[in-house]
């Protein structure tokens, strides 16, 4: 998120600090809060919906589930419309969403940041959801779905991906990861100042990177069958929607 869209939320909140007397953390804490109130919510209600579980089921996660529905409010745009802030949030919305944001618009630098930004948080969410407690790892692993943003529509859709496939994917990134701490450290000299714990634990993940990409195996024209034939079903259902308002005050 950049220090202008920062900005431009801090602005219409009175009771905020304001950005140019911020420290990085503050700005960071900022954004980490911000990723949650914008996409917490919406993104739990539709791998429920996804999932066709009941939001209960989870509230020894997420408690009673009652979470903050937060949104990101702009400055009115001189070039746009004099005294109209915009305002951006995410929402469950039908498979034939389209967005209101005009050409114009999606065309401002800020705006670009807004919705990368909010790609960005769902895309966070998302992962925390994956992985926050044994239930959901093994409902997402098994569903195999991940939220791609249709940037037409303004809108995240489901993208199924072959459960193998989608394992190689995971361990080739992780791979990468652990090249990326290998090499950055070789190249900075301070690979030989890590303790012999660290570097032992390296070699020991990497190891089992290699092990577990060796033994999983899929016919690749199986796995786009299988992508194809869910993929068309998953393009009927609902998505989470970047939905864009315009209002002439902050409340």
């Amino acid at each position: 998120m950049t220090d202008k869209v920062i900005a431009s939320s801090f602005e219409n909140n009175a009771k905020a600090t304001p950005t140019n007397i911020m420290s990085d953390e503050e700005k960071r804490n900022y954004e980490f809060n911000k990723i949650f109130d914008l996409a917490e919510k919406p993104v739990i209600e539709y791998f429920c919906y996804l999932l066709q579980k009941d939001p209960i089921e989870f509230s020894e996660i997420y408690g009673s589930g009652d979470f903050i529905t937060d949104e990101i409010v702009l400055s009115p745009f001189e070039e746009y419309k004099s005294g109209v802030y915009l305002c951006f949030k995410l929402g469950v919305v039908e498979h034939d969403y389209k967005c209101t944001l005009s050409d114009k618009l999606r065309n401002n630098l800020i705006i670009i940041d807004v919705i990368k930004f909010l790609e960005h948080a769902v895309r966070e969410v998302s992962s925390t959801f994956s992985v926050c407690s044994e239930k959901t790892a093994n409902l997402m692993r098994e569903m195999s779905v991940y939220l791609e943003l249709d940037y037409e529509n303004l809108s995240f859709k489901p993208v199924y991906v072959y459960p193998p496939r989608n394992q190689v994917c995971a361990l080739m990134k992780l791979k990468e990861e652990l090249i990326t701490f290998f090499t950055t450290h070789r190249e900075k000299n301070s690979w030989n100042n890590l303790s012999e714990e660290v570097k032992t634990n390296w070699h020991e993940y990497i190891q089992k990177v290699d092990n577990m990409l060796n033994s999983t195996h899929y016919d690749e024209e199986i796995a786009s069958e299988e992508e194809k034939k869910h993929n068309l079903k998953l393009s009927n259902l609902k998505r989470i929607g970047i939905i864009f308002t315009e209002r002439d005050d902050t409340l």
